[in-house]
């Protein structure tokens, strides 16, 4: 009798194994589970009046057939394109966040895409520059690397009156990465090669096209260009210091104790009209009031930062608050814009609107009557529970910044807990 019992337990687990196997994977599946997605590499340059700027756009897919999803590579940076089609007739980047494109058409004779990007300015103006971009081959090797480029310099800009700091890193193969700190912002992710004594930085993150080459000199000195987009041209010069610095970010922008919350008029997303002192802005415990702009890549990093302290924060009784100023008058095209920063960064704290950007940063004053200049975007402007002004931060060191960004972090982290302990 055992041993029936035993047989027919045998067979039935024989049974419930082929059974399995029958219904588990098919071998088109199975092979297509295991295939590796495939990799396609472009290298791509816009060219501004300085020269190149060289960037790598990657898609990454299932099959040759498949667009995949599509990246910048810049410098350390691994930008995601979120609308983009690149197939053998054109190649279209979009970035609906900068209100930016690249289009290209496949050139057969070339052997490449050729086209333009073009980013909206204001109502009626935008950038433009040749944009061309061929398949990824083996780089030159410089004749000699200056090593001595590599570290942290103090920088000036010909036309502003405000320090910089350069950090620049050098590696054996020429490779140059690095960025600018400025008492407005970083200059995000740079990259670039050293050959002999000359240095070449830049960057394109679908708003910014940054260009900077240099030489360094027999007195150890750099000097050089920085070209932005296609308009802006200034000579910079730096000098090695590794104890370079900016002023503190705390002590630029000053609150006008004369103008409460409550006469500072902003518009809703829904177009209304209301005040900062609305209660559905302001945190119990604490409010971090947020001045920026959509289209500013620094703005984007600090929303990246910003999001994620709101979620950790906003059952603490302390919230954020998007002041954003956008590039034209139009409200409905602002509040579009928002809505996108908002979607990209995964987050729902409040934004308003305060004005207009394109006006340059002297009209922005005007419309913003609670500190005494914006001087940067994003400024951050730190409210008691009391609506008194605590601190204001000017300007934002982002993750390029490296040791810059987490010392930032710590300092906003630092205040949000003093008000914690007050409650």
């Amino acid at each position: 009798m055992t041993k029936i019992v035993l047989g027919t337990i045998q067979t039935l687990s024989i049974a419930i194994v082929m059974l399995a196997l029958c219904v588990g994977k098919s071998p088109a599946q199975e092979q297509q589970q295991k295939q590796p997605k495939m990799s396609t590499s472009w290298q791509a340059a816009l060219k501004s009046p300085g020269g190149l700027i060289e960037f790598v756009i990657e898609r990454i897919s299932e099959s040759e057939s498949n667009d995949g999803e599509l990246y910048l590579h810049v410098g350390d940076e691994k930008i995601k394109v979120d609308q983009g089609v690149i197939n053998a007739k054109k190649m279209v980047l979009s970035f609906p966040h900068y209100d930016s494109k690249i289009e290209a058409k496949y050139d057969q004779t070339a052997g490449q895409y050729i086209g333009k990007w073009t980013k909206r300015q204001s109502k009626t103006k935008f950038s433009s520059l040749p944009f061309s971009a061929k398949p990824m081959a083996g780089g030159k090797n410089p004749k000699s690397v200056n090593q001595k480029i590599g570290g942290r310099w103090k920088v000036d800009f010909e036309k502003s009156d405000d320090p910089a700091v350069g950090i620049f890193k050098v590696e054996s193969n020429g490779r140059a990465t690095g960025t600018f700190l400025t008492t407005t912002g970083d200059y995000r992710f740079l990259g670039g090669t050293v050959d002999g004594d000359q240095l070449t930085l830049s960057c394109f993150d679908g708003a910014h096209a940054f260009l900077f080459r240099a030489r360094i000199g027999t007195d150890g000195k750099l000097s050089g260009t920085f070209w932005s987009r296609d308009s802006w041209k200034e000579k910079w010069a730096a000098t090695k210091d590794p104890n370079a610095k900016l002023p503190d970010a705390f002590k630029l922008t000053k609150w006008n104790s004369n103008v409460p919350l409550s006469k500072t008029k902003v518009h809703r997303l829904d177009g209304s009209v209301c005040s900062l002192a609305d209660k559905k802005l302001l945190g119990k415990n604490g409010t971090l009031i947020y001045v920026f702009g959509s289209w500013c890549p620094n703005c984007h990093d600090a929303g990246e930062y910003l999001a994620k302290l709101y979620k950790k924060h906003k059952n603490d009784g302390i919230n954020v608050v998007g002041v954003a100023f956008e590039l034209t008058e139009d409200l409905k095209r602002s509040t579009a814009q928002v809505k996108i920063y908002l979607q990209r960064h995964k987050t729902d704290f409040p934004v308003v609107i305060g004005g207009r950007a394109d006006l340059g940063k002297a009209a922005a004053t005007k419309q913003f009557h609670l500190i005494d200049r914006i001087r940067s975007y994003p400024t951050t402007i730190f409210v008691n529970p009391d609506q008194s002004i605590l601190a204001i931060h000017t300007g934002f060191s982002g993750p390029a910044t490296g040791k810059a960004y987490e010392e930032l972090k710590k300092k906003f982290e630092a205040i949000i807990n003093q008000w914690l302990q007050q409650k």
